[in-house]
């Protein structure tokens, strides 16, 4: 199969501070929210990602935000590792690129930007915090499969839903194992589900 997945459960969803400034965003969701989407994608990435020695690692991380997951996942896989940030955003890509742990930023929607990219070419595609916010994830997949070679993960969170999918109380989406497992299938990657992580 091209490439495999793996999820990070998350048991109770954080607000949307989108209209914080970037510094005071990090220390909303880090500090007063408690989240740790984007330490345990990259733990999980880290444990699992068994690329060939040689190249820098091509990493996409899609909806980057501020750049939360840019210095621990360079920590889990490699400090040559290639990391681009793809985010809606140009305000919070300020922040990213004031953090440094980028080497690119790019304006734009996560599957426009994926269908941007050639087949098998990236090792790892990232999308911390990004599912609630997307709904049907198909094209996320399909493109996420398209590019990853074929060592290749995609990484991400959901917050849990009962079964299948739909907007939750805080009009963010939520997602059940049923469903993704459903949706992997599209692709035929092979899920991994971590343990729910504390908000």
């Amino acid at each position: 199969s091209r490439g495999a997945s793996a999820v990070v459960r998350i048991s109770r969803g954080a607000s949307a501070v989108d209209a914080a400034p970037q510094a005071t965003f990090d220390e909303q969701l880090v500090g007063k929210l408690g989240y740790r989407g984007h330490l345990q994608c990259a733990a999980l990435l880290g444990r699992t990602l068994e690329a060939p020695s040689g190249e820098p690692l091509q990493v996409v991380d899609l909806g980057a935000g501020t750049g939360l997951c840019g210095a621990p996942v360079r920590d889990a896989l490699s400090a040559e590792a290639k990391l681009v940030a793809v985010d809606l955003s140009a305000r919070m890509l300020e922040r990213c690129r004031e953090r440094g742990d980028h080497d690119a930023c790019v304006v734009g929607d996560a599957v426009g930007f994926l269908r941007t990219l050639e087949p098998a070419s990236v090792d790892a595609v990232v999308a911390a915090d990004v599912l609630a916010y997307v709904g049907a994830c198909d094209g996320v997949f399909e493109e996420s499969a398209r590019v990853l070679k074929p060592h290749g993960r995609l990484v991400f969170t959901l917050e849990e839903a009962a079964s299948d999918f739909g907007l939750g109380a805080g009009g963010r989406f939520k997602h059940s194992e049923a469903f993704f497992c459903r949706a992997d299938t599209l692709w035929t990657g092979r899920a991994a589900f971590d343990a729910d992580i504390p908000w």
